[in-house]
């Protein structure tokens, strides 16, 4: 599914060589996620089932191009012509991989604007004094400004951490098939793999490492919105917080 969205992503802004035209990841990508998600409930193992749905989906559409009946799988079968034989155990690895790629840059959009929204609160609240504040007492004078200035240099901060943490996700380990040392491949393989796939995505690829350092770094990452908005709603019960109403900024 991951793989999958990656794919439908790249068809739908013409990127690789995806140019938008009747492809399977373009017309058929709703079904190739319900296909997956009725089995990934109650799956087990690496992902095989799932794996294998994606597969079937494809190769029926394949066969409709063809002009073939569904399920006529002398022609084109799941298998043996769409999987070819990979293993789920290095595919299925690859694709999570690549679709938690895609999620990082979405999540580093998304900071980007909010650390962006804060640098420009700095500069408008930049005259606005207030109280500084330890152990939610009041202790000395500060601006407003500085306070969203810090809000910024705090996401600014974890993006530069997701981002190195991220790396993890551009090693692949396609080739590697079913216990990961390249067994019943041919030489050079998983090398092929990461090649085609570096351009179809245009993602500086390796082969292969883990998800554990990235995941620990989103979880990370997540209280910095929230005591920044813990902030926002305390500030207001100090006692020389503002003189009135018409002097809150916000």
């Amino acid at each position: 599914m991951a793989l999958n969205q990656f794919l439908v992503s790249r068809v739908r802004h013409g990127e690789g060589p995806f140019n938008g035209g009747d492809t399977v990841f373009e017309r058929y990508d709703r079904h190739i996620d319900v296909a997956c998600s009725v089995e990934c409930a109650g799956e087990g193992g690496a992902g095989t089932s799932a794996n294998m749905n994606a597969n079937e989906v494809i190769a029926n559409r394949a066969l409709e191009i063809m002009g073939k009946k569904h399920g006529e799988y002398q022609f084109i079968h799941p298998n043996d012509h769409i999987n070819m034989a990979q293993s789920t155990n290095d595919a299925y690895p690859t694709a999570m991989h690549l679709g938690l790629y895609m999620i990082h840059q979405d999540l580093i959009a998304a900071l980007k604007a909010l650390a962006k929204a804060f640098r420009a609160k700095q500069r408008s609240f930049a005259s606005i004094i207030k109280m500084g504040r330890t152990q939610l007492q009041d202790a000395v004078p500060m601006t407003l400004g500085q306070t969203f200035g810090a809000f910024a240099t705090a996401v600014e901060t974890e993006m530069k951490r997701l981002d190195a943490a991220a790396q993890e996700f551009l090693v692949i380990n396609m080739g590697a098939t079913a216990i990961g040392t390249g067994i019943t491949a041919e030489p050079g393989y998983a090398e092929a793999c990461t090649k085609h796939i570096k351009r179809i995505s245009g993602w500086k690829l390796s082969s292969p490492v883990a998800v554990y350092i990235s995941s620990s770094s989103t979880r990370a990452t997540s209280p910095r919105p929230s005591s920044t908005r813990s902030w926002i709603r305390k500030t207001w019960s100090s006692p020389r917080r503002w003189n009135s109403d018409r002097h809150k900024p916000f």
